[in-house]
């Protein structure tokens, strides 16, 4: 069973057996029993939006024309901050790649006048 399926399985009434028995019971960390997820701040969610836009607009742009764009906007903003949130909303800049003018038949195979 997944971890999510045994923590579901947990049983929170007062005539239960206790939270540490059950959690050992269902090889479960104490830990992850009380853990309460923190929303983001609404400044990172409205960097993200604002990101998000930018780049629908442009993708073509990284981390550092966005972070010049962002400036503005958000006062002084870290371009590893942006690298950061682009990482996390899995986008990135379109831009040449090493090797990318190679075909999947390599560039020998490719007869040239």
């Amino acid at each position: 069973m997944s971890h999510t399926e045994r923590h579901t399985l947990l049983d929170h009434n007062p005539d239960a057996l206790p939270l540490t028995t059950q959690a050992d019971l269902l090889s479960i960390s104490r830990r992850s029993l009380y853990y309460q997820p923190v929303p983001p701040p609404p400044e990172e969610v409205a960097i993200k939006h604002r990101i998000d836009e930018l780049y629908t607009a442009h993708p073509f742009y990284g981390s550092r024309k966005l972070t010049v764009l962002l400036e503005p906007e958000f006062a002084p903003i870290n371009r590893k901050r942006i690298q950061r949130y682009m990482r996390e909303m899995r986008i990135a800049g379109i831009s040449p790649r090493p090797n990318s003018e190679q075909t999947c038949f390599g560039a020998s195979d490719l007869s040239l006048p």
